[in-house]
């Protein structure tokens, strides 16, 4: 299970040092830790809700988008490539030594 606690500091709500000093007394209890403290974008939120799109990819440089990509790259580990495998060519099995080969002949 993943913690994230969202629009720290947005008007209204209570400070962060606040926030973390209720929740991680009770996220404790459980052995369960908050992965990312995700910031209030006001100017973020403006132009996602003008143009339509996720609040992540309307201010790409805010403090909301790079917390959401650290998040992202802790969580999705970049995978090594692996190589392809070489190609080989057929052999065909080799008949004994003994028998007479057939040629086929039109």
């Amino acid at each position: 299970m993943r913690v994230i606690a969202n629009a720290i500091g947005a008007p209204g709500t209570a400070s962060r040092s606040a926030i973390t000093h209720t929740i991680t007394a009770h996220l404790a209890e459980r052995g369960v830790t908050v992965d990312a403290w995700l910031p209030w974008d006001a100017r973020g939120l403006a132009r996602a809700q003008r143009r339509g799109v996720p609040l992540a990819i309307a201010r790409q440089h805010s403090r909301y988008s790079r917390a959401i990509a650290a998040l992202l790259e802790e969580l999705f580990l970049p995978a090594t490539p692996t190589p392809a495998g070489r190609k080989r060519r057929l052999v065909s099995p080799r008949q004994p030594a003994n028998e007479e080969q057939v040629v086929w002949q039109p």
